[in-house]
């Protein structure tokens, strides 16, 4: 892949006092993200994944290709912008495929390409009735535009209200409503109501819990919508779902915290990737999981974290979860030690009960779909702050040189075939033990 991307964020918060309790906040975000990227493939390679910006190879597209030195193509207009065959210098268009053969190689020119702009206006009312009580009140826009598409564009527009209540010494009330009205160039959609509530209560000055209630609207990007992205879909939905919560927070003593979280969410329209189909997809999916943590302070040199997390999902369309790309479990430990100038840590991530690592057709049969269902990945680091402006730092990543991966080729096809197995160990492997050295310098 050869890969040339931009991006640029501009932000400005306005916030003012208005006296009798009352207070504004408004705030205006534009930013931009651009992509263009090419793709490169063995010239024996077949597979149509490119994407013209106007849906045929002409000279524009070819002008931008790297490493392609040599007499220009004879385009004919007849044989969709370009000319069949081969020229002086043995390269190949293929029109039908969007790609230009050079030697031993298949140039994808537009394999992906993204233009994206996003506006986002937020104005929040505050009035502070007492020390227990306050309210707010205010509005969202956001509009996105995807720039390579003089029409596609979509747009949010929420009004939301919010109360905060400590209603007894140690209880407390947070209740919120928000209605989201969604269009774009071709829709105007029904409004959207939201509900949320949140109840807490203190214990003592060690212990607190809460449960929550939280209905949710969510956008989808706009480049998953856009019908000129390859993986797009026009007639993506927002996701509709709703999500409850109890979570508890304990401080054994001065040195050590625990804390637990459980939720259960329940969506609707999930948005994912559907790799059969091989575009974004609305599919209803049921999730629930935990976390604990554990923090404790040894001295004044050395600390640990520990935690744990599982996950379970019921996807009704096969997404991130079957395909193995979010783990069941993950076990995290980070130890570190802080004397003088020298702060040195070590990070530790146990991944296991991952789905997908065998193909579900043939068992257990040598047709892997990632390295492992488990692995653990370690990361070493240290930083030397040799004055207020020197700092000399050192990491190890992946320090015991672990073989895993966070991507795969196996599921995006679900055909009954007769490929080798080696298609199926065919994943996209991470990196490797890495050493990094460097000294930052503040002027």
């Amino acid at each position: 892949y050869d890969i040339d991307s931009s991006h640029y964020t501009f932000q400005t918060v306005y916030n003012q006092n208005l006296g009798k309790g009352f207070s504004n906040s408004l705030s205006y975000t534009k930013s931009n993200n651009k992509e263009h990227s090419k793709r490169i493939v063995p010239a024996g390679a077949t597979n149509n994944w490119s994407n013209s910006e106007d849906g045929s190879i002409d000279e524009s597209d070819i002008s931008d290709f790297v490493d392609l030195s040599g007499p220009t193509y004879d385009l004919d207009a007849n044989t969709n912008g370009v000319d069949e065959g081969a020229d002086a210098t043995n390269k190949t268009i293929n029109p039908a495929e969007q790609y230009v053969e050079s030697g031993d190689r298949k140039i994808y020119p537009n394999y992906q390409n993204s233009d994206i702009t996003l506006t986002v206006i937020n104005d929040t009312l505050t009035k502070k009735f007492s020390e227990e009580e306050s309210l707010k009140i205010g509005y969202e826009y956001a509009k996105s535009k995807n720039e390579r598409s003089a029409s596609f564009w979509q747009k949010d527009l929420a009004i939301f209200l919010q109360n905060e209540w400590k209603f007894l010494p140690k209880w407390n009330l947070l209740v919120g409503l928000r209605q989201d009205k969604f269009g774009d160039e071709a829709h105007n959609y029904d409004p959207h109501n939201s509900s949320s509530v949140t109840l807490s209560h203190e214990f003592d000055e060690n212990t607190n819990a809460y449960v929550a209630y939280n209905e949710y609207f969510l956008v989808p990007p706009i480049i998953n919508r856009s019908a000129d992205n390859k993986y797009g879909n026009p007639n993506l939905m927002p996701e509709i779902g709703n999500n409850r919560e109890f979570g508890i927070n304990h401080r054994i003593n001065d040195k050590s915290i625990i804390n637990f979280h459980f939720f259960k969410r329940n969506s609707k329209n999930a948005i994912g990737f559907d790799q059969q189909v091989n575009h974004y997809v609305n599919s209803p999916v049921r999730a629930h999981g935990i976390d604990i943590n554990y923090y404790a302070k040894f001295n004044k040199n050395w600390s640990t974290n520990i935690g744990y997390a599982h996950l379970s999902m019921d996807e009704g369309t096969k997404l991130n979860y079957t395909r193995g790309y979010l783990a069941s479990n993950i076990l995290t430990t980070n130890i570190k030690y802080n004397k003088d100038k020298w702060d040195v840590g070590v990070v530790g991530r146990y991944f296991f009960g991952r789905l997908g690592s065998y193909d579900h057709r043939f068992g257990n049969s040598g047709r892997l779909g990632w390295p492992s269902s488990r692995y653990l990945v370690v990361d070493l680091g240290a930083n030397y702050q040799a004055d207020k402006r020197t700092k000399v730092y050192a990491t190890v990543n992946n320090l015991f040189n672990q073989d895993y991966a966070t991507h795969t080729r196996h599921g995006w096809n679900e055909e009954e075939d007769a490929r080798p197995i080696d298609y199926y160990n065919n994943w996209y492997t991470a990196p490797g033990r890495a050493i990094n050295f460097g000294v930052e310098y503040k002027f």
